[in-house]
Parts: structure tokens; C-alpha cells; sequence
């Protein structure tokens, strides 16, 4: 596990990881599916054993295939058999897997065909123990004839990461469909973090289908092992040996899992079995605590710019706002996880003198940043996509993958993430970061702590059209300016957008937009941008002409208003049953407003909509006068999921929605008019 940015595969204490998207089982397993850059050439077996399996280890039978599974297999592999087992003694870890796959058709050669470990090797030993092929009733060993390479890939380098890992790979020669292919191998090492500590977490079920699952632990017969068991719980047999104690779980032909798309970010749709020998959470963060001193001064620079944010008579929550600024945008985002790099942060002076650091660096440093200023601050462990289920995990301290501050001014609690940018609000609250539960690394916690979402109260997004049409000869027939209003954290999306993409780019996308509404429309003038840093608010001017040559009657016979800042975040629902939640943008508060000037006609209000649900509120209003139409939509988000149980209702509350989000009028009447 790295305390790192983006870096969301775990391998937990030795036992392999649950993957939290899990298509094909092969990745799983296996833990090098992604294309990556390779840094070191290939080298024929570097430190890649060959040897007869442990002693302490199970050997079950490889199942027959079950003819009423081949129709659910994913790409062409059925695994019929899966032994994950792992026996901890004297702070080392020997992790031993034997896997069986069944090659059912064409596309099971390239799941089949290859074998791929990834592995540190600064602190791991990969032994390989067996590989054999079963053809019409015969076995081949061909352990002897496969040669590993071994070589190092970055799959993470365009985001900033480093992980020093390495892959032993093998092709495997005469593999055919029908074929089933067995290999088996064990990694030993320890861990960086709570080395006299046992946890992991392990999946009982698959998207496809598995003959045999087989799960085996080994600890020393006097450590207390605590065990979260899922909602559809296994059988645990247990056994005692001398000085030992043995936990197993072993299942035939679970049932593989049904897989939806648009599920948050936080849900795991396999059922999961934790341990842990950790009895509670204040033991993970008093751990994490010796690796996050206070340091008794920081660089003599670096000072002098905090003093400066010091003599501001703003008072601490301006302050911590500023520090959190200075961190994100003159530290770049780095992270070298190789080896204790992945775990232990490097110290401020250091981070400084460098100009970069990951997560667990750029934390250390702005806690220290505050400290200088006299304000209270911790790091805090966090994870980016499963922090809301943290609290349902047993304690450990590789549940984590991210740090963040916990910052204090004022009677109110701050959780604020450095490796974030372009976050310029003033107050910190706006800046507030959304992980769900994390750990405060300190003396006094005991649990952990529920970030609670800060939800505007009024719109972060407004859009507004001011759209003016002209019949007289020699004028532009249509003049429409766009003015969007962008605050708190909306304003700290759109500037990261535009200084990743620049203003040119979202000029062409607008201009596209609305030539899709509007036949002959063209900009203007030159899209302007301005960002009101101070107060955290930016906005964006456009505006286009139609030619007084386009065709009235085409043209305004059929106008459109359209609330795209309201319709367009919103995914559709792909049928009307569901079983797993169905994700939505949260939080999310945004309102579009039309108005169309200079009418001839007299039009009719819209009627008012209202939607009110559990997880989002919608409204239409509309107004006519003085030759003026106006048509408004506020949305606000409520939730960050559907239940499964309300989705045929968002599934009716969106058709509903989006009907009323996009109305045509009859623009030439000159009289009562029609829409």
C-alpha cells in the first residue's frame, strides 16, 4: 500500500488485495495487468527461485469444470481452482498461491498463456514451485523449461508516481484451448508498518466463476485474531498445531458476482472476509505517529513567507487557507514510493529544499506550516474512493492509500488536502476535502472520524443567457451573451480544467455547443476570463451574433432553451432494475437561467415544477414581462448514491427532469404566443 495520490490497489499485509474493480479474476491475482513504462530492461530469472512448494502448505484437488459455469466464464479462463495461503511467524510473511485455469475458448490463451508477479524486490523473495499443463488425460511439468524475466515498470509515472515495483514474467510455450493450466508460487517478506501485527482482507467471491476457493492462514497460536465475516458469511474451521493456530476457509463453486456500471466509487460489490490482530484504531495512529515529529524549525524562507500570512489581521481561518495555498502550488506533487519511500514521509527541510512530495510530504509540511502560525493540525490518514466504508474494515494501518491536515481555528474542524490545486477560498471550509472516514494522527484519537460534507447553500454554478432578438434590417437577428459564475469549490474545478486544457479549448466547446442549438450562430467576441482570487470566484463571458441574413422563420420558429449546466451532470439510467446503489455528483447545487428580450409576442409562464427527493431537488421557474421571458433551473444533489431500492424512482425522476429542461418556443408570433 502507498500513502500516495491516485494509487488505489492495495496489497494488505500479505494476503492478496481486494480489487475494487474486479472484471476478470486473472487481474486479481495476478496484479500486473496495466500498460505501463518500462525503466529496466529485462533480465532471464533475476531473482526468481525454483523450488518444491512449503511443507506447512494444502494441496486440494483440481474440481471438474461444471458445464452450467461456461456460458458465465469471463474471457475464456475458469478458474477452477484458487488456494491463497499465508502463514506469519517472527515478523515475516510467506504468501504461497496455486491457481487452475481451464482455457475455454481463443481468448483464454492470452489469460492462460503467461504468468505475471509483480513484486519489490528490496524486501521480497518470489519462489516459483510448480507449472504444469493437463492435456487429454496426461500432465506435463514444464517448471524446467519456462524462464522468468524480470523487469521494472512505472504504471503510474504520468500521474507523479514512482513504486519501485518489478514483474517476473513468463510466457508459457503449447498452451491450447481445453487445456488446463496449474502454476504455483509464494512471495516471503515483511512489512514496513506494524511489523508484530497480522491483517489483510480477502475476497469470497468472483465476477467469474471459481471451482475451488481456498483461503488458509497460519499465526502464532497466541495472537488474537479479530474477523469481520460479510453479509453472506463462510465457514471458518479452525486448528491448532504446535505453537500454531490454522484459519480456513474453503468454498465450492461460489456464486460468481453480477457487475453494474455506475456504482460510487465506495462500493464493493465482493463479499469480503477481514482480519486483524490490531485491537483498535488508536494503535494505527499512534504507529503513524512516530513518523510525523514536530520539528523544532523549519528553513529560514519558508518562515519568512509564513510570517508574512501571520501579520495578516484576517485572522486563522484566512491563514490556514493561505498556507494550504503556498503547500499545493509551490510543491509539486511527486511521489517516490520505493520502499520505506511508500510509507514513511520525508521530513519538511527536505521537501522544501527538493520543491516536490507526495501526500504523506506535503501533509507533514503544512502541519508544521500552521503549527509555526500557532494554529493546531494533524495529519490524517485517508483513502480517496473508499473512505465512506472505512468504519465497516477491522483495524490496520494498509486500509489507507492517501494523508491529508486536519487543521483547527475558531471552535471548527478543517480537512484539507495539500496535493489538491488552485484552491484559493478564503475561508477553508469551501476547500474541504471528502474522503468519508479517516484517522487523525495524534495521541489523543481513539476512532475514527466522519468528515461531514459541506453542501452550499446556495448555487457554486449559475449560468445565465441573456438572449436579445432584432428583426430590424442590417442587425444581428439574435445576440446572445452567456456570463457563468463559477465559486468555492466549482471555481477551483474550472481553474484546474483551464490550466490543464487552457481557454481556447473550452471557447471551441461552447462555440460547438451552441451551434448545435442555434443555426449561423458565431462567436462575437473573444471569450473572456476573469478570476476574482481573493473571494474564489471566477467567470466566464461569451458571447454570439446570428446574422440579420440567417432565416427568420427557420430560425425562431423553433427556439430552443436548454438548462445544459443542469441536464448535462446527471447519467441516465440504463434499465429499471438494479441491485447495487447507483452513483450521482455530489455535492452538486447549480442553477441555469434564460431570458429572451425584445419578444413581439406575449407568452404564457411555464407552469412550476418542484421534484423533491431523498437524494436531489429540482425546480423550473419562469416568468413573462415587459416583453421578457425568463426561464430558470436550480438543481442541488442531495446524496452521493441512489439506493438500489429508489432507483426505478430516479429512473422516472430523470426522464421528468430532462423533459423539463429543454423547452422550444414559437419566437415569430406577434400576438398570444405559442411554446
Amino acid at each position: 500500500m502507498h500513502f500516495c495520490k491516485n494509487n488505489i490497489v492495495l496489497r494488505l499485509g500479505g494476503i492478496e488485495p481486494v480489487q475494487f474493480v474486479v472484471r476478470v479474476l486473472f487481474l486479481m491475482l495476478l496484479l500486473a495487468t496495466s500498460t505501463s513504462t518500462v525503466t529496466s530492461p529485462a533480465r532471464a530469472n533475476a531473482g526468481i527461485a525454483k523450488a518444491p512448494a512449503p511443507s506447512w502448505v494444502t494441496d486440494l484437488d483440481i474440481p471438474e469444470p461444471l458445464p452450467e459455469r461456461i456460458d458465465q466464464v469471463i474471457n475464456g479462463a475458469y478458474y477452477l481452482l484458487l488456494s491463497r495461503q499465508i502463514r506469519f511467524q517472527n515478523q515475516q510473511r510467506t504468501a504461497y498461491r496455486r491457481i487452475a485455469v481451464k482455457v475455454t475458448n481463443r481468448e483464454g490463451l492470452e489469460e492462460a498463456g503467461h504468468i505475471s508477479i509483480e513484486f519489490r524486490p528490496e524486501r521480497e523473495n518470489i519462489t516459483i514451485h510448480g507449472i504444469r499443463i493437463y492435456r487429454n488425460g496426461g500432465v506435463t511439468d514444464i517448471l524446467d523449461d519456462t524462464d522468468f524475466h524480470t523487469f521494472r515498470r512505472e504504471k503510474d509515472l504520468d500521474s507523479g508516481i514512482l513504486d519501485g515495483n518489478w514483474t517476473a514474467f513468463a510466457n508459457l510455450y503449447s498452451v491450447r484451448i481445453g487445456d488446463i493450466v496449474e502454476y504455483s508460487y509464494s512471495r516471503t517478506f515483511q512489512t514496513i508498518l506494524m511489523q508484530d501485527e497480522f491483517f489483510g482482507r480477502f475476497s469470497t467471491n468472483f465476477g467469474s466463476p471459481v471451482g475451488v476457493l481456498e483461503t488458509r492462514i497460519m499465526v502464532p497460536k497466541n495472537m488474537k485474531l479479530a474477523i469481520r465475516q460479510p453479509e453472506n458469511p463462510v465457514q471458518i474451521i479452525t486448528k491448532d498445531l504446535p505453537g500454531e493456530r490454522i484459519y480456513s476457509w474453503v468454498q465450492t463453486d461460489p456464486e460468481p458476482i453480477r457487475y453494474e456500471d455506475h456504482v460510487p466509487s465506495w462500493h464493493d460489490p465482493q463479499d469480503v472476509v477481514g482480519v486483524s490482530s490490531v485491537q483498535n484504531w488508536s494503535a494505527v495512529a499512534a504507529d503513524s505517529l512516530d513518523h510525523y515529529t514536530p520539528v523544532q524549525t523549519l528553513p529560514r524562507a519558508f518562515r519568512e513567507k509564513l510570517d508574512q500570512i501571520g501579520n495578516s489581521t484576517s485572522g486563522s481561518r484566512y491563514r490556514i487557507s493561505k498556507v494550504l495555498s503556498l503547500v499545493q502550488n509551490e510543491i509539486r506533487y511527486v511521489g517516490i514510493e520505493i520502499d520505506r519511500g511508500a510509507f514513511i514521509p520525508r521530513p519538511p527541510d527536505v521537501v522544501l529544499k527538493q520543491g516536490f512530495g507526495d501526500c504523506k510530504d506535503k501533509s507533514y509540511l503544512m502541519v508544521e506550516a500552521l503549527r509555526h502560525l500557532g494554529i493546531k493540525a494533524v495529519p490524517a490518514l485517508a483513502h480517496l474512493s473508499r473512505g465512506q466504508t472505512l468504519a465497516d474494515i477491522l483495524p490496520s494501518p494498509y486500509v489507507f492509500n492517501h494523508v491529508i491536515v486536519k487543521a483547527q481555528a475558531d471552535g471548527q474542524t478543517f480537512w484539507l488536502d495539500p496535493t489538491r490545486t488552485q484552491q484559493y477560498s478564503p475561508d477553508p471550509i469551501n476547500s474541504q476535502a471528502d474522503y468519508g472516514y479517516v484517522l487523525p494522527i495524534s495521541k489523543d484519537t481513539t476512532e475514527l472520524e466522519r468528515i461531514v460534507p459541506v453542501f452550499p447553500d446556495t448555487p457554486n454554478t449559475i449560468v445565465e443567457e441573456s438572449i436579445t432578438i432584432n428583426a430590424e434590417e442590417g442587425q444581428p437577428l439574435v445576440k446572445l451573451k452567456v456570463k457563468s459564475l463559477y465559486k468555492g469549490s466549482d471555481a477551483d474545478e474550472f481553474r484546474v480544467k483551464l490550466a490543464g486544457k487552457g481557454s481556447r479549448y473550452y471557447a471551441d466547446v461552447y462555440k460547438k455547443y451552441y451551434a448545435g442549438l442555434y443555426e449561423q450562430i458565431a462567436p462575437a467576441a473573444d471569450i473572456e476570463i476573469s478570476d476574482d482570487i481573493e473571494n474564489n470566484i471566477l467567470q466566464v463571458l461569451e458571447q454570439y451574433e446570428v446574422p440579420g441574413t440567417a432565416d427568420y422563420k427557420v430560425l425562431l420558429e423553433k427556439f430552443y432553451l436548454q438548462a445544459d449546466t443542469v441536464r448535462s451532470i446527471l447519467t441516465k439510467p440504463d434499465n429499471e432494475e438494479r441491485q447495487r446503489p447507483f452513483v450521482l455528483p455530489f455535492p452538486i447545487h447549480r442553477q441555469h437561467r434564460v431570458s429572451v428580450e425584445n419578444l413581439s409576442g406575449t407568452y404564457k409562464p411555464l407552469d412550476p415544477i418542484d421534484i423533491e427527493t431523498p437524494y436531489l431537488n429540482f425546480a423550473l421557474r419562469s416568468s413573462f414581462e415587459k416583453k421578457k421571458l425568463i426561464v430558470g433551473w436550480t438543481l442541488k444533489t442531495k446524496q452521493e448514491a441512489v439506493s438500489a431500492s429508489d432507483y426505478k424512482n430516479y429512473g422516472e425522476v430523470y426522464d421528468s427532469l430532462i423533459s423539463e429542461t429543454s423547452w422550444w418556443f414559437d419566437l415569430t408570433q406577434e400576438v398570444e404566443g405559442e411554446q
